[in-house]
């Protein structure tokens, strides 16, 4: 902007869009759009693990988790253990990597719903929608975005946020664009149809000197010629022909209240629904069917990255995520005759109980011996005061 500070704050602010990023985004903006035609495939082939692991968690992280850190994403929505089905050996055998499925925690967030529903122009937009209290799940309403959904849970946005629907002001306010576009067309076309009301009258005219000049020899009356225009006759027939009512305006008279649709620029690209959504666009609503699945020769997850990228982002979260996760105190070094042994963890486990076992049944017998002692000595106690006490 002209006449700002060049280290403003403002000016230090930059556009999550900016085509100098190169990061496809979820959201119908132009600058987005424009950055999704021109991507290419990042070519990692030159470059070390640790460079290519780098690479697609910048490119995946700013398409699936732009609204949240790292943190958030490995302590709520990060499973190393990824879902799986049952599939044939055919089906196996054009299975995509099933690390492409490392997202699809993120896919049950309300947020991502509401965005993958259509319901809202971005992933930012989704979620003030959620916080400001438009959308409900389950009929309860939910200013939670990262509420994750289970299979069966339905969430239903007010129509008056979605995008994609027009008012009844700004309906009433683009039917007068039109109707004074269409004006503006036909007062462009009156010169050529006064050319043309000119024409029928001249040849109107000419018409009934002829048929004067031919009723003179023979006496006999001239018919009438009209020399109006032919607009009363096509003004007829247009009546007569029966006004075809469109679908919409059926649906406009049944739903007095209900709201047209209107398509966006640049929404075309996100226009789809997944296999594990069922949207209906007439009462705004969702229902989350199921998580995504492996899915032979497909992957569910929407992304526009290759599935091999999806995989370098699981080693790279799943290294992270083990390293943070608590682990149990280390066990007692296992000692079988006097001598510290490691051994792999089943036969550790093994051996363990094993020895468990034999300590136990010793210290059984241990208690029961000294059970015996004891008894034998309160005997012998009991025997003692029994002579001192005949003796005297």
């Amino acid at each position: 902007m002209e006449g700002m500070h060049p280290f403003s704050p403002t000016s230090l602010v930059k556009s999550p869009f900016d085509p100098a990023k190169g990061l496809v985004r979820m959201s119908w903006n132009k600058l987005n759009v424009f950055t999704l035609a021109t991507k290419k495939q990042i070519d990692v082939s030159r470059r070390s693990v640790f460079q290519q692991k780098w690479a697609a968690k910048r490119e995946l992280r700013a398409y699936h988790v732009p609204n949240i850190t790292e943190s958030q994403l490995l302590l709520r929505h990060w499973k190393s253990q990824l879902p799986l089905r049952q599939l044939t050996a055919k089906e196996t055998e054009n299975l995509p990597p099933v690390q492409a499925l490392a997202f699809g925690e993120l896919e049950r967030r309300l947020d991502v719903v509401v965005f993958r529903s259509h319901f809202a122009s971005s992933i930012f937009e989704a979620r003030t929608a959620v916080v400001q209290g438009h959308v409900k799940v389950n009929g309860e309403k939910c200013p939670y975005p990262a509420r994750r959904l289970h299979p069966g849970d339905m969430i239903t946005i007010n129509p008056k946020v979605v995008p994609t629907l027009i008012p009844k002001k700004a309906e009433a306010a683009a039917e007068a664009t039109e109707e004074a576009v269409d004006g503006a067309s036909e007062t462009v076309a009156s010169p050529d149809a006064s050319k043309t009301e000119e024409a029928k009258s001249e040849t109107s005219e000419s018409a009934a000197a002829v048929a004067k000049e031919n009723s003179e020899p023979t006496g006999e009356p001239t018919p009438e010629v009209s020399t109006a225009p032919d607009a009363e006759p096509a003004k007829a027939t247009e009546e007569a022909k029966p006004s075809k009512i469109s679908q919409t305006e059926i649906l406009a008279a049944k739903h007095p209240n209900s709201l047209r649709f209107n398509a966006l620029p640049f929404m075309a690209p996100w226009m789809f629904t997944p296999a594990y959504l069922e949207v209906c666009y007439n009462t705004c609503s969702t229902i989350l069917l199921r998580t995504p699945l492996p899915q032979p020769g497909a992957v569910e997850i929407p992304s526009p990255h290759a599935p091999d990228m999806h995989a370098l982002v699981y080693e790279w979260y799943s290294s992270i995520k083990r390293s943070k996760t608590k682990r149990p105190p280390a066990a007692e070094p296992l000692v079988v005759n006097g001598q510290s042994v490691r051994l792999k963890t089943k036969f550790d486990s093994i051996v363990r109980a094993r020895l468990k076992n034999e300590r136990d049944v010793k210290s059984k017998l241990w208690a029961e011996k000294d059970e015996e002692e004891r008894v034998k000595a309160f005997e012998s106690k009991v025997e003692r005061a029994a002579s001192a006490s005949a003796s005297l």
